[in-house]
């Protein structure tokens, strides 16, 4: 029995290595990194997380607001021509966005349509919008109405003849708003400045006047700091 004392002693041996050197250990004894710890750790570094970007629109909410025939592409919003001089406007964002950054792309399928892109939108009579051949079928107008006042009078209008009336041609449009004041700016030109009392807040819009066909693409709102407030277009039901 004295040669064979230690064999009592076997178990808690065995214990003892099993807490000192984990199974996975045992199993893969040429892997490196496969303990528990080591494997989460290395899928943190594969999988980092996503950029704030993306987890701010992952889901955007339904439009604030909604006349017309509107679907999603691709990779693009498209109006749809229902008829000439019907009302189609697709609103969305927070009404009581102040200071932001709207930016799209945009193109139509036809010379001579009229179509918009709105800012500080409140409701129909409320809004300021940029619109092209609303007054001219090359003209451009910077046009904000309060209480359905002014949208018939462009507060600035634009040369004519230099950003209007190609078919198929895509044009980045920017609308700044601060304070009062709102600035336009197409293909990275500032166009037209103005100001108006009472338009300071409001929701991001598109609108069109015409029967043709306009897409929409990469649109974005950022606070004046560069922060994300809004990507891409609002959710649209398979009826829309």
């Amino acid at each position: 029995f004295a040669r064979w004392w230690w064999l009592a002693l076997l178990p808690m041996f065995v214990l003892l290595a099993a807490r000192l050197w984990p199974l996975e250990a045992i199993q893969n004894p040429n892997q490196v990194g496969d303990s528990p710890s080591a494997k989460l750790k290395n899928d943190q570094t594969a999988k980092p997380a996503p950029p704030n970007d993306i987890l701010a629109v992952s889901s955007n909410p339904p439009p604030q607001y909604m006349e017309g025939k509107w679907r999603i592409g691709s990779d693009e919003l498209i109006t749809e021509p229902i008829g000439d001089g019907t009302w189609q406007i697709l609103t969305f964002g927070d009404a009581n966005w102040t200071d932001y950054d709207l930016k799209v792309e945009t193109c139509c399928n036809r010379p001579g349509l009229t179509y918009s892109v709105v800012c500080r939108f409140t409701d129909k009579r409320n809004f300021w919008h940029l619109s092209f051949g609303a007054f001219g079928p090359t003209n451009v107008d910077l046009v904000g109405g309060v209480d359905g006042e002014g949208h018939s009078h462009p507060s600035r209008r634009w040369r004519p003849n230099r950003v209007h009336g190609k078919p198929d041609v895509w044009q980045t449009i920017e609308i700044q708003t601060r304070g009062e004041s709102i600035t336009a700016i197409i293909d990275g030109e500032v166009i037209a400045e103005s100001s108006r009392d009472r338009l300071n807040k409001g929701c991001v819009g598109l609108h069109t006047f015409s029967g043709g066909l306009v897409r929409w693409r990469n649109l974005e709102v950022r606070k004046p700091d560069g922060a994300l407030l809004w990507k891409g277009f609002p959710q649209l039901s398979a009826t829309d």
